[in-house]
């Protein structure tokens, strides 16, 4: 959407305003207008609640409508009766009504002695109907052939001008639709454009609290909502407060409108000085404090000196505020230049309505105009909304076009992802199947392959007997069970799994001459001793005797167990597995678990190293009090990094 097509309706709106404005209500066949009425304004009879009579009125001056009231008038009477005779060739059949389009401040009509109508409160302040157009019905019978009298008590506030502009009467429906009209733009419409203004003006300070930017937002939201307050005036009929503060309080909101619209457009612009804004302060400020006591001394001439000095100050403001926006074409971006591109006509506009409605106001030009100034806000409003709605479709296109790039990228980073997750995926298969390859390696090193190894140099030493290649042998299928078929449970009994082990080798071993020497003592459980942790132990123990059965020329094998803390302070069991063997050569550090041959390290006792650290325990390699001391500490409780280990 271009610039110009949000302004369109706007336009639209000032034309169709406009011509309101111009246009004579159109009436119907029938209606009598009238244009001049003996006025009596002075005196007891003007203030009475009826009609003077004809004595009183004979003197009185015949005035033309509209009739405008000098300050001189208002400093000397507050209410006033105008009389007019109309002279009808018939009695009417149909309902006949009294229209009045327009009066300053209130009305009240007889026709012929009787009341036929009143706009509310005519005792001091009266009722505020100066922007509400009055029709009253005459009851049937009220009119007659002839001669037909029309009063009309005018009550005025002396703080605002009074006015009567002519009057008609007429058959209801043909004066009802041109009162109907008049109601609709000068109280419905304007409602409406308070409403939209104020709803604008809320909206965007809450955008301003939330986002405190841009900086003149908040200036430009409280100009809509002084702009709305001070609408009020033309609408509202009974001011909840004293008149002459309802009076300072919607001249004061006028003035703060302009003002903050004018240092809002400033900001938003980041053109001139701040100082100016403290200008255009200091003209609102002096213009309220002065209408103040002016309101306070009850004297129409200093109100009006007052109200006339404030419109100019005022009105140089509006001029400055145009000024500024003149200058966004140029100070703003294409996209923004573009978009209020007729921002500056608009404030024109607005400035010559406001004029208008101070000549109506003033009285200097009555009916038919219309008061145009409420619908300024709205047409703003209007135009800034229209700007949003456009903002807000090319955000929702620039967005939707970004969610598809975002969308693609993602699509992009997820097949990288995927890519990259099969290749770790790919090498944690390779890291599985090569650290399961080093676990059967070990196992069969530590198990079956040593068994077979010493079957094997056995046999081809000829010196064994062929009961000794069958227990090798033997030993050898028991390994191999051992690695292939599962453990059955060990309900985290250490004890069990050592008995376990010792059924599976003591009768082998009392054959080589060995005998066990079993000191164990209770043990607290191991939670985390399931079957492949038993095997790594069982593993360890196997390793231990082999040596001894290989190496150490003992006779008795003495196994312990205890309670007992580890290097950190963590509690903890140890299995002592000893000799009275040759004895080894005690070593320190990562190779502890030597072979027998002090020379050289041995891969099986390696093996036992890596499979201690695998359960999270320690294991010792070194001389005892005769032979050989194998000491395996394990924790009692595994820890969480050790626990994810095992689970992957």
């Amino acid at each position: 959407m271009s610039g110009r097509a949000p302004t369109l309706p706007a336009w639209l709106l000032v034309l169709v305003l406009a011509g309101a404005s111009a246009c004579e209500p159109s009436f119907g066949p029938g209606t009598i207008a009238i244009r001049e009425a003996r006025c009596l304004d002075s005196g007891a009879p003007a203030s009475a609640a009826t009609p003077p009579d004809a004595a009183t009125f004979a003197r009185a001056p015949l005035v033309d409508l509209p009739d405008r009231w000098p300050i001189a008038r208002r400093t000397r009477s507050a209410q006033a009766w105008y009389r007019a005779v109309i002279d009808l060739p018939a009695a009417p059949r149909e309902r006949w009504a009294v229209y009045l389009p327009r009066l300053i401040m209130n009305a009240a009509v007889w026709v012929n002695g009787e009341p036929v109508g009143s706009g509310g409160r005519m005792a001091p302040p009266p009722t505020r109907n100066w922007n509400r157009p009055l029709l009253f019905s005459v009851p049937g019978g009220g009119l007659r052939a002839g001669e037909n009298v029309i009063d009309v008590h005018l009550a005025v506030q002396p703080t605002y001008p009074g006015v009567l502009t002519p009057l008609y009467l007429g058959p209801d429906e043909a004066l009802r639709p041109a009162y109907e009209w008049r109601l609709f733009w000068q109280i419905t419409a304007v409602q409406i454009s308070v409403l939209l203004t104020a709803y604008w003006g809320l909206a965007g300070f809450l955008l301003w609290v939330l986002r405190r930017d841009p900086d003149g937002l908040a200036w430009t939201s409280a100009g809509c909502i002084f702009w709305a307050l001070a609408m009020l005036d033309p609408i509202v009929r009974d001011p909840p407060m004293p008149v002459l503060l309802w009076q300072w309080l919607v001249s004061s909101s006028f003035a703060a409108s302009i003002g903050s619209f004018a240092i809002g457009a400033r900001r938003f612009l980041s053109f001139g000085r701040a100082g100016l804004d403290r200008v255009v302060l200091a003209i609102w400020a002096v213009g309220a404090f002065a209408l103040a006591l002016a309101l306070a001394s009850g004297s129409p001439w200093l109100v009006q000196v007052t109200v006339t000095l404030w419109a100019a100050a005022s009105l140089g403001v509006a001029l400055y505020l145009t000024h500024l926006l003149v200058l966004i074409r140029r100070r703003a971006g294409a996209i923004e230049g573009e978009a209020v591109r007729y921002l500056a006509p608009l404030a024109a506009v607005a400035l010559l309505f406001g004029m208008h409605d101070l000549a109506v106001a003033s009285g200097i030009h009555v009916p038919p105009s219309i008061v145009l100034v409420p619908y300024v806000g709205s047409i703003i409003a209007f135009w800034g909304g229209v700007r949003i709605v456009e903002r807000l479709s090319t955000a929702l296109a620039e967005s939707g076009a970004l969610n598809r790039d975002l969308e693609r990228r993602v699509d992009e980073r997820s097949a990288e992802i995927a890519r990259s997750y099969e290749q770790i995926r790919s090498l944690e298969r390779t890291r599985l199947l090569q650290g399961e390859r080093e676990r059967m390696m070990r196992d069969v090193h530590d198990g079956m392959g040593g068994q077979l190894t010493s079957t094997l140099a056995l046999v081809e030493s000829a010196r064994v007997s062929p009961d000794e290649v069958a227990d090798a042998l033997r030993d050898a299928l028991d390994d191999m069970r051992l690695l292939v078929a599962p453990l059955g449970p060990t309900a985290d009994d250490l004890l069990t799994l050592l008995a376990t082990w010792r059924a599976r080798i003591e009768r082998r071993l009392e054959r080589r001459g060995l005998a066990f020497d079993w000191q164990v003592v209770d043990l607290p459980p191991l939670p985390w001793l399931r079957p492949r942790e038993a095997l790594n132990v069982l593993r360890i123990f196997q390793e231990a005797v082999t040596n001894i059965v290989k190496h150490a020329d003992a006779t008795t094998i003495t196994v312990r167990t205890a309670e007992r803390d580890g290097s950190a302070g963590e509690p903890g069991v140890v299995v002592e597995i000893t000799d009275d063997g040759r004895g080894i050569v005690a070593r320190s550090g990562p190779d502890a678990c030597s072979d027998v041959e002090p020379r050289r390290a041995g891969f099986g006792l390696g093996n036992m190293a890596v499979r201690a650290a695998e359960l999270g325990g320690t294991i010792e390699v070194g001389p005892g009090e005769r032979g050989t001391r194998v000491v395996l500490w394990l924790p009692l409780a595994w820890s969480a990094a050790q626990e994810a280990r095992r689970e992957a």
